[in-house]
């Protein structure tokens, strides 16, 4: 392999853990990563509106907090917010695991932290406004994209707002 050649792989490699080191964020120790587990069942549950199968992951401490009669009602109420989708790691503070949902009324931030058995000790939802006070980084633009057979798939485009040169990219499909 010439040396040019491994020049521009390496720029390419380290591109690419800049741009998933700043982009992509996910749960780093083994602790976040079970609360990780546990909230994204949880998050699934909510969906599919399993109030006896979220109840059975809380902890005794919830549950004596929470009884299942207050529980099942809280439970309906969220329900009315369902789907919800687009599910983003933001941090974990202090054992509590953070994330960003998108529902039908929009941005919703869920918090869940375990006990020391692992069992679902805090468990909060309100409205997602980390970065609603924050200036927009990226420029959005829809567009129409016609492939090589003819057809047009709808494209959303983020360029960032403070572009000095050529960037790479990154290119998502979903069905």
């Amino acid at each position: 392999m010439g040396k040019p050649l491994q020049m521009k792989l390496l720029l390419i490699v380290v591109v690419c853990t800049l741009f998933t080191k700043n982009f992509a964020q996910s749960p780093v120790t083994t602790q976040e990563k079970i609360t990780d587990s546990l909230a994204q069942i949880l998050i699934r549950d909510l969906n599919n509106q399993e109030t006896d199968s979220m109840y059975a992951l809380m902890s005794e401490n919830f549950k004596s907090s929470h009884p299942y009669g207050t529980f099942k009602g809280i439970a309906t109420q969220v329900s009315a917010l369902t789907p919800f989708y687009n599910v983003r790691y933001k941090e974990s503070n202090g054992g509590i695991n953070r994330y960003r949902v998108e529902s039908k009324e929009g941005p919703i931030l869920i918090q869940v932290g375990l006990d020391s058995i692992n069992k679902i000790e805090t468990f909060r939802l309100d409205y997602y406004s980390d970065d609603a006070l924050l200036p927009d980084k990226y420029k959005r633009q829809e567009a129409m994209i016609t492939m090589r057979d003819g057809i047009k798939l709808h494209t959303v485009i983020f360029t960032p707002v403070d572009q000095s040169g050529p960037l790479p990219f990154l290119l998502e499909r979903t069905p």
